[in-house]
């Protein structure tokens, strides 16, 4: 039914003139619903079966399901409503049109229809989690029909089983329809509640409390018997007990457990013998390995014309095992040209930014051939994009802003020398006088005189390690917290020792010097010093002094006035490593860790670039004219060849010894990863470039001390790039022991807990019954991630390490915290 109502327009304020109604006219037949009926037992005890009858009209086709109440209140469901469905109220398919909006222009009433808001569904309040070990309830009939009599039956074979059960039915007949809905109180006189965790790990030992109750209206003696089989045995406590039960109430028997040293399946039966019966639970627990992800991962070289065996073997679970190999002729991965691409055409105009624009266009053509590098470039002329135009540039520009002291100003007219630009300035000199480019002498060595003279006077500085409060002193100005400092040298005296060295005029009362003050150096500083007495002809303190592998200490403060920062102190390491001692293993590893890192940040400045192209198009030239092939076989036969293009190998390779064999000039680059779970939970603690820690605290932040049963435990898990170059896909894994569960934060209110600041939100968040998983990019600033767990059951369970490793490098890994928890 519609209406219209039009008013006049007289002189108030109501602009409305003309107004349209609509309203339903309901009209129901009766003949269209069905009714239908449904007869089944009021209450019923569980592991019998029970007969459902349905009653409605002949021939009719019928539907039934019988589901657990308790799973259709996970997601809220309702019994269907067939009828209701077919015959809801259909939306209006009338329009109105009228000229008033025509006739009257000025008149514009705009505005928003209002929206309904979410109910308070049982959707968003319940645990989304699943027990796996946990028999489901839920029975379907398919499509019946009834008989003559307008009847039809349905079997179901209730299991172990205590609580509701909701009997829903639709029908249909031609265009009736029909829908019923009776619930179904399953309950057994004696009724069995197994304290159970979801799983246990080898070697875990549990307090099983056993919550027997007496629906009856009388009291019973019971004998209580727990049975176990499996990876499973009894602990200390009998397995046979005696106790009482009165008319409905509920008592408890405890027993211990113990999971043996292997994995697989437990089976845990609880039977009571009680009013002339004998009750029974069966329970399967899982005893799983406490062990997430590990990974493993390893790199070599090997001669042309040699042999070589690359060792898969690994003690992980076979079925969760995964290795992968690559082959190639170069440890290199794409990422030179993205920083070489940086410094081309760079809009500004100091020295440093015109030596880091010229110095790696030395090796231009070495890394762009190696690399298939887009770079846009100009081979003839004066041009921004003409590497040798730019040498020569760089050359004339560091001879005009020398200063009568030998150092050298940053911009022309400039009366103050910088540092580390001046030892940078003859770095560079001396690398193009090496690849053929014509430098002035002159101004080389009043360059080293300038040096010399710097690196005669000892040079340190205070860095902040650590600090609590606010205490990060930003100028030095006073703070609120605490310190804590350390005394090291600057970056510019070590770069200059190894420049000068570099240029054959080694200052080697300095060298010594800081040799026997090694406690002054930080990491990258050590491989400098280390590279200026291999230059000098010292190898016996080279050997002394490399570090045996590089890492950034943690805490460690690392820009300052040398313009530092992880990424081009980690290119600086290993442009000096490949010039000093080119044969070096940890080459290998290091190149290829820088050039992921060039290829994964989102920005990187001129020394970065500069540093980081230098090394990397150096290890482009080394390997530009190889012609290494090889040969891969496995057991003695053929598994694949080498020719030059890189190859993976991951088939049918976990847990095998493959055998290399080359031909050609050149090496053969390979790098191996292992990964899996261990079945005894054996694991490397460790940090790879990444550094994970895991804290139990209570929800006053303090560190937990003993563990009771419910106790609220908030878990803090803390996650840093060792390096301090930003690493993309990390994933932590946190591993739960059994006495603890998840307390899942998207069910639970929020505790006032305001120590807790800056906590870290995770690009993706994974929760699973024993672990939970957060997706993050490991930075140099620590990130921390909490979540609660509440303590659920008693015993000495197994507490398997916090990981982190990047899901695509699985160089880099961190495990650590593995051990033991006691719940009281």
């Amino acid at each position: 039914m519609t209406a219209t109502l039009i008013r006049p327009l007289d002189a108030s304020d109501m602009p409305l003139t003309v107004a349209h109604g609509f309203a339903p006219v309901l009209v129901e037949d009766a003949k269209r619903n069905l009714s239908v009926a449904i007869t089944s037992v009021e209450k019923s005890r569980s592991k019998t079966k029970q007969q459902i009858r349905i009653k409605t009209q002949p021939n009719t086709q019928v539907t039934l399901a019988v589901v657990d109440e308790g799973i259709l209140q996970i997601k809220n469901t309702k019994t269907p409503d067939i009828h209701g469905y077919f015959y809801q109220k259909r939306a209006l398919e009338v329009t109105s049109h009228d000229l008033y909006a025509l006739l009257f222009p000025e008149l514009n009433i705009s505005g928003t229809s209002s929206f309904g808001g979410d109910g308070y569904d049982l959707e968003k309040r319940v645990n989304p989690l699943s027990n796996g070990r946990t028999e489901l309830v839920s029975f379907w009939s398919g499509i019946l029909t009834t008989n003559g009599n307008g009847e039809a039956t349905f079997d179901v074979n209730i299991p172990q089983f205590s609580g509701d059960l909701r009997v829903m039915v639709v029908a249909y007949k031609d265009n009736a329809f029909g829908s019923a809905t009776k619930n179904m109180k399953v309950a057994d006189p004696v009724v069995i509640s197994a304290g159970l965790p979801r799983f246990l790990s080898p070697g875990d030992e549990l307090i099983l409390p056993v919550n027997i109750s007496n629906t009856e209206n009388k009291a019973a003696n019971a004998t209580v018997t727990l049975q176990l089989s499996g990876q499973l045995a009894a602990g200390a406590i009998p397995s046979v007990q005696k106790i009482m039960i009165p008319a409905g109430k509920e008592t408890r028997a405890v027993f211990s457990l113990k999971a043996l040293q292997a994995i697989g399946i437990g089976k845990i039966s609880v039977k009571v013998n009680a009013f002339g019966e004998t009750f029974t639970q069966e329970t399967e627990l899982t005893i799983r390995p406490a062990s997430p992800l590990l990974k493993t991962s390893q790199s070599g070289l090997i001669a042309g014309g040699k042999q070589g065996i690359i060792d898969l073997t690994n003690s992980f679970i076979p079925a969760t095992s995964q290795s992968q190999v690559i082959l190639s002729r170069s440890p290199l991965v794409q990422g030179g040209g993205k920083a070489l691409a940086t410094l081309l055409g760079y809009p500004f105009g100091c020295l440093e930014q015109t030596v880091s624009k010229a110095f790696p266009q030395i090796y231009f053509s070495d890394l762009t051939k190696a690399m298939a590098t887009p770079v846009y470039m100009v081979r003839n002329g004066e041009s921004d994009f003409n590497p040798m135009t730019n040498v020569q540039q760089a050359i004339r520009k560091i001879e005009s802003l020398q200063l009568f002291n030998g150092g050298m100003a940053m911009w022309p007219g400039a009366t103050q020398e910088d540092w580390w630009t001046t030892a940078y300035a003859v770095h560079f000199l001396e690398e193009a006088r090496r690849a053929g480019f014509e430098t002035n002498g002159k101004t080389l060595s009043k360059a080293t005189d300038y040096l010399t003279g710097k690196t005669g006077v000892t040079s340190t500085k205070e860095v902040i390690t650590a600090s609590t409060g606010n205490g990060l002193a930003y100028g030095g100005e006073p703070s609120s917290g605490t310190q804590t400092r350390k005394t090291v040298v600057r970056r510019e005296a070590i770069y200059s020792i190894y420049v000068l060295a570099l240029t054959g005029h080694p200052n080697r009362s300095s060298m010594n010097y800081y040799k026997q003050n090694a406690q002054l150096l930080t990491i990258d500083a050590k491989y400098l010093l280390a590279a200026a007495f291999q230059l000098a002809g010292d190898t016996r303190s080279f050997t002394a002094l490399l570090p045996k592998n590089y890492s950034v200490e943690t805490g460690t403060q690392v820009f300052d006035d040398s313009y530092s920062s992880p990424l081009r102190n980690l290119a600086l390491v290993l442009n000096t490593l490949i010039e000093t001692d080119p044969d070096n293993l940890q080459i290998t590893p290091l190149a290829r860790q820088l050039s992921k890192a060039v290829q994964s940040a989102s920005y990187i400045n001129t020394q970065e670039a500069a540093f980081a192209v230098l090394a990397l198009g150096k290890i482009a030239k080394q390997t530009s004219g190889s012609t290494v092939i090889a040969s891969v076989t496995l057991n003695g036969k053929n598994l694949a060849k080498f020719e030059g293009k890189e190859v993976k190998l991951s088939k049918a390779i976990s847990n095998q010894k493959l055998a290399v064999t080359t031909q050609g000039k050149g090496n053969l680059f390979w790098f191996a990863q292992n990964e899996g779970m261990s079945a005894t939970g054996a694991y490397v603690e460790e940090d790879q470039g990444l550094h994970i820690r895991r804290s139990f605290l209570t929800r006053e932040g303090k560190p937990i001390g003993q563990l009771h049963k419910n106790d609220l435990v908030i878990v803090k898990l803390s996650l840093s790039s060792i390096n301090g170059l930003p690493i993309e896909n990390v994933v932590i894994t946190d591993l739960l022991p059994a006495g603890l569960e998840i307390e899942n934060p998207r069910i639970t209110e929020p505790l006032d807990m305001p120590w807790i600041k800056n906590a870290a939100i995770p690009e993706y968040l994974d929760i699973r019954d024993d672990r939970i998983h957060f997706f993050t990019t490991a930075n140099k600033s620590e990130k921390s991630f909490y979540y609660q767990v509440r303590v659920i059951s008693k015993g000495i369970f197994t507490v398997g390490p916090a990981a982190a490793d990047a899901m695509y490098q699985g160089e880099y890994r961190s495990y650590s915290g593995g051990g033991k928890l006691k719940v009281e």
